[in-house]
């Protein structure tokens, strides 16, 4: 049997769909892990069902012809619940979460009675005949399937984005947070369903091979950036943050007359407490560590901040850091030293966060701030 150059590539994402898997199973000490296992076997699974077609197996062996058209439907949800799990907006899986397999069983129940309750010599036959349903049927069942993806593909970005901004209620320096393997995730998956949409939308043409050969190399690449990216910023950056605490007010603080006092007495002492050096400095600050200093809750604090500052904590830190830097840049006794010893010296970890946050502040780079200030 001659392999085309698409049954090539088709064999190639199966072995690296599976030869993933079985990597990460070993690899990883993370049960989180488990959703991005779970995703990668079922886009092997789909290329495997796709091999069947190509190289005509499903005409020998008609059992496996729709044995595996089903998995697609669980693909966008495994990777939305890796995305929520790493960003550790749920701890455990409940029975609601289970509610994400809906689609995937109605269309294996819908592919049961519609070939797999017939004998093999009947399935045969709907393979050369096709399946006795309705066009309409099927062009409904694509693209629910692409509106389902779709619609997993944005609450996935939409958790990523909720992720980012609560993070900044907690920690002062982000770089140890490293989300842009998440986002790198999202982006190769929405241009797998991009071209997934161009096969649909075009059907059978001269063109649709090409659109065939160009799915199966991108995503070739998608899972060498798994291979090469996934495992070390997955299992290492995001496993050291801790869990987020929650923005709301409880219902005794929204009751409580005396609320408005309590948070602006918290802003103050935490605002005190921040002016000593030894606290803003400190690279690794984080609201955690802020409050180990007083004697209220993190989430206190943290309300304190918002509602009394009209900020969060990462901009609450940083803003004290831009001032301590503005001092020190126009102290003649700290000429001999560079912008970069005095950005590590407040407690900045990266130049893009520092220059960012004092032209944020100051509405000028650190160096024009020092040159207008040294005349």
């Amino acid at each position: 049997m001659l392999l085309s150059f698409w049954d090539i590539i088709t064999i190639l994402v199966v072995y690296q769909c599976f030869f993933l898997c079985i990597w990460l199973w070993y690899r990883s000490k993370s049960k989180t892990v488990f959703f991005l296992i779970a995703f990668l076997l079922t886009v092997g699974l789909d290329y495997l069902s796709s091999l069947f077609y190509a190289t005509k197996i499903v005409f020998d062996y008609p059992q496996l012809a729709f044995i595996f058209n089903a998995f697609p439907l669980l693909s966008s949800p495994l990777i939305y619940l890796y995305v929520k799990k790493r960003t550790f907006q749920f701890q455990k899986l409940s029975p609601l979460h289970f509610l994400h397999t809906v689609p995937f069983l109605c269309l294996s129940v819908w592919i049961y009675f519609n070939y797999y309750q017939y004998s093999i010599e009947e399935q045969r036959q709907i393979l050369e005949t096709g399946l006795e349903t309705s066009k309409w049927q099927l062009v409904l069942i694509v693209w629910l399937g692409n509106i389902q993806i779709l619609m997993y593909l944005i609450l996935s970005f939409l958790s990523l984005r909720i992720y980012a901004k609560e993070i900044r209620g907690y920690y002062a320096n982000l770089e140890h947070i490293n989300l842009n393997w998440l986002r790198l995730l999202l982006l190769g998956y929405s241009a797998l369903h991009l071209l997934n949409i161009f096969e649909s939308f075009w059907g059978v043409s001269t063109l649709v091979q090409q659109i065939y050969a160009l799915t199966g190399l991108t995503t070739l690449l998608y899972l060498s950036l798994i291979l090469f990216r996934g495992y070390e910023a997955a299992a290492l950056k995001l496993e050291r943050t801790t869990t987020i605490i929650p923005s709301e007010n409880s219902p005794n603080e929204k009751d409580n007359n005396d609320s408005e006092k309590l948070y602006q007495t918290i802003y103050e002492e935490a605002k005190k407490l921040l002016d000593q050096p030894h606290i803003y400095t400190d690279s690794n600050l984080s609201l955690h560590l802020l409050t180990e200093n007083l004697s209220y809750s993190e989430r206190q604090v943290s309300q304190a901040i918002n509602q009394e500052g009209g900020m969060n904590f990462y901009d609450f830190v940083n803003q004290k850091r831009v001032e301590a830097t503005k001092e020190l840049l126009i102290d003649s006794k700290m000429k001999s030293k560079n912008i970069t010893q005095i950005m590590y010296e407040v407690g900045f970890n990266s130049k893009s966060s520092f220059n960012t946050a004092f032209k944020k502040y100051t509405g000028k780079t650190p160096s024009a701030f020092r040159k207008e200030n040294s005349k």
